[in-house]
């Protein structure tokens, strides 16, 4: 239940749903308010109390409505067809009189009740004339005197309607909750003091309640708010996935070059014009790689002229000097080459000597410029094949071993290769060692390299003049990697170097 549950809401994760959600709750929301407080305004006006209306309401909805309506019908001096006259009653409606809601402007709102009425028509002499409903005064035939009786309190509005009364006090009554009767004159002439006619006697008893106006406004105004919410929803959806689109593709713009930048590439920038926060926070991201980026080339710059500096110290500590000294031997021997050939011969054999010194310390120069090719053989193979070489010149025995198997990045390769170069290096011309170890450990996202001697070791926390130490932390920095230098006077010397491809090891080491 609960994964069908994350499938459902899988893509609300996503920060384009999310926002059209927002957007959506956010619309209907403040549409919900707002009809809410239109509702309230509206409906505690429209609410009719049942005692809102006075007799003299009743006087006036019904001389408005219904007298118009039957005069002709007992002022007619012809004879008038009483079915005929009967249907027509059951046709009348009766609006009572209306009630302002609110007014904006020149608009006024108002409301009404439009009640179901009853009808009967009697003469001057109180004979049943017409009426609206066989309900009404059942049994009565057309033209004998209405039976009073047959609705309560009717005798005395009938009585005083058929005497010409006017009072409205005198010619209503009210029965229950939304049922009363009003017995109105009718006279030959509008208005009152003619000569009377008959009576028309309404039954108000289908007048809406309090009850009935509530229900009939709720339903008309919940199917008006569900179409009204609907709408709302689907225009909140519509403007939340226009505006979620471009804040999206902003983003998706920050995800690509931060890509970028992951690969090495640090001159892509985002580039986002507006001057909002996300565009603020993507302008300093930019400034942020740019300064990356000349960081990076000082490093690059500073590391060249590192290693030129270092080729130069080698070629002047070594090859130089031997080849001055071969120099030496050479001029001494033209120098004895007719006195003491003997002689002569021996300072030419010994600048032999030092010329094949020279050739091979120039070898291991150009062997530290052009390692072996790391891109088909890889590190291990890199490495052994130097071991052998350094073995042979140096006369030190070296064991390497390499445990597990991986494959990193070709710069990554060429700096462990290059750390392991000036490791042997520094035990070859400083340790006096008799062996040395190369060990090269993978693991999941990890390669660790050690290289260590039996020499005579050194106090870390003494001046060094030269530049290894330094040269070797600066390319372990340059990967993302960690650099450590265990030694001890007659201990030997433990280089360690750790890199870690999913980035999480710290940027430089310590010493110790």
């Amino acid at each position: 239940m609960s994964q069908k549950v994350q499938t459902l809401t899988a893509p609300f994760r996503r920060l384009r749903w999310q926002l059209i959600l927002s957007y959506t709750i956010v619309t209907v929301g403040a549409l919900l308010v707002a009809v809410l407080i239109v509702a309230g305004l509206i409906f505690s006006r429209l609410f009719l109390p049942n005692d809102l209306y006075t007799p003299a309401d009743w006087q006036q909805a019904t001389e408005e409505n219904v007298v118009p309506f039957v005069q002709p019908f007992l002022g007619s001096q012809t004879a008038t067809n009483s079915e005929t006259v009967s249907r027509l009653l059951n046709q009348a409606r009766i609006i009572m009189l209306g009630r302002p809601i609110f007014q904006v402007g020149e608009l006024d709102i108002n409301t009404s009740i439009t009640a179901e009425i009853q009808i009967v028509l009697v003469d001057a002499a109180g004979n049943l004339v017409a009426l609206s409903s066989d309900q009404i005064l059942a049994g009565t035939q057309l033209g004998q005197p209405v039976d009073v009786d047959m609705m309560p309190g009717l005798a005395q509005p009938l009585a005083s309607a058929l005497a010409g009364e006017t009072d409205p006090e005198r010619l209503f009554v009210a029965l229950n909750a939304g049922d009363a009767i009003f017995v109105t004159p009718i006279f030959d002439e509008p208005g009152s003091g003619g000569q009377i006619l008959g009576a028309a006697i309404v039954d108000y008893s289908a007048l809406p309640t309090q009850r009935d106006v509530l229900s009939n406004a709720l339903a008309a105004a919940g199917r008006a708010f569900l179409f009204v919410i609907i709408g709302a929803g689907v225009l909140g959806a519509i403007f939340g996935s226009i505006t979620a689109g471009g804040l999206v593709r902003r983003f998706e713009n920050f995800s690509i070059t931060s890509d970028t930048w992951s690969q090495g590439d640090l001159t892509a920038r985002i580039e986002d014009e507006n001057d909002d926060e996300i565009g603020q926070l993507a302008g300093k991201l930019d400034a942020m790689a740019a300064r990356l980026e000349m960081l990076l080339r000082r490093r690059q710059e500073m590391a060249v002229a590192e290693e030129r500096n270092r080729l130069a110290r080698d070629l002047h500590d070594s090859a130089k000097q031997q080849a001055f000294a071969a120099s030496g031997q050479i001029g001494a021997a033209l120098a004895l080459q007719e006195r003491d050939p003997g002689q002569a011969r021996e300072h030419l054999l010994e600048a032999q000597k030092l010329v094949d010194r020279v050739r091979q310390e120039l070898t291991d120069l150009i062997l530290k410029l052009r390692p072996a090719d790391l891109e088909d053989g890889g590190l291990p193979a890199a490495l052994g094949e130097y071991a052998v070489a350094w073995a042979q010149q140096n006369d030190i025995e070296v064991d390497i071993q390499v445990s597990g198997d991986g494959r990193l990045p070709l710069e990554v390769d060429q700096a462990l290769y290059r750390i392991s170069q000036e490791a042997l290096a520094n035990t070859a011309r400083h340790s006096g060692a008799s062996t040395a170890a190369i060990r090269l450990v993978y693991s999941e996202d990890q390669v660790a390299l050690v290289v260590e001697d039996d020499g005579c070791g050194f106090d870390l926390d003494g001046t060094h003049n030269g530049l290894g130490l330094h040269s070797m932390r600066e390319r372990a920095e340059l990967i993302g990697g960690q650099f450590q230098v265990k030694s001890e006077a007659g201990q030997g010397t433990r280089v360690t170097v750790t890199w870690n491809a999913a980035g999480q090891n710290t940027l430089g080491g310590q010493d110790g």
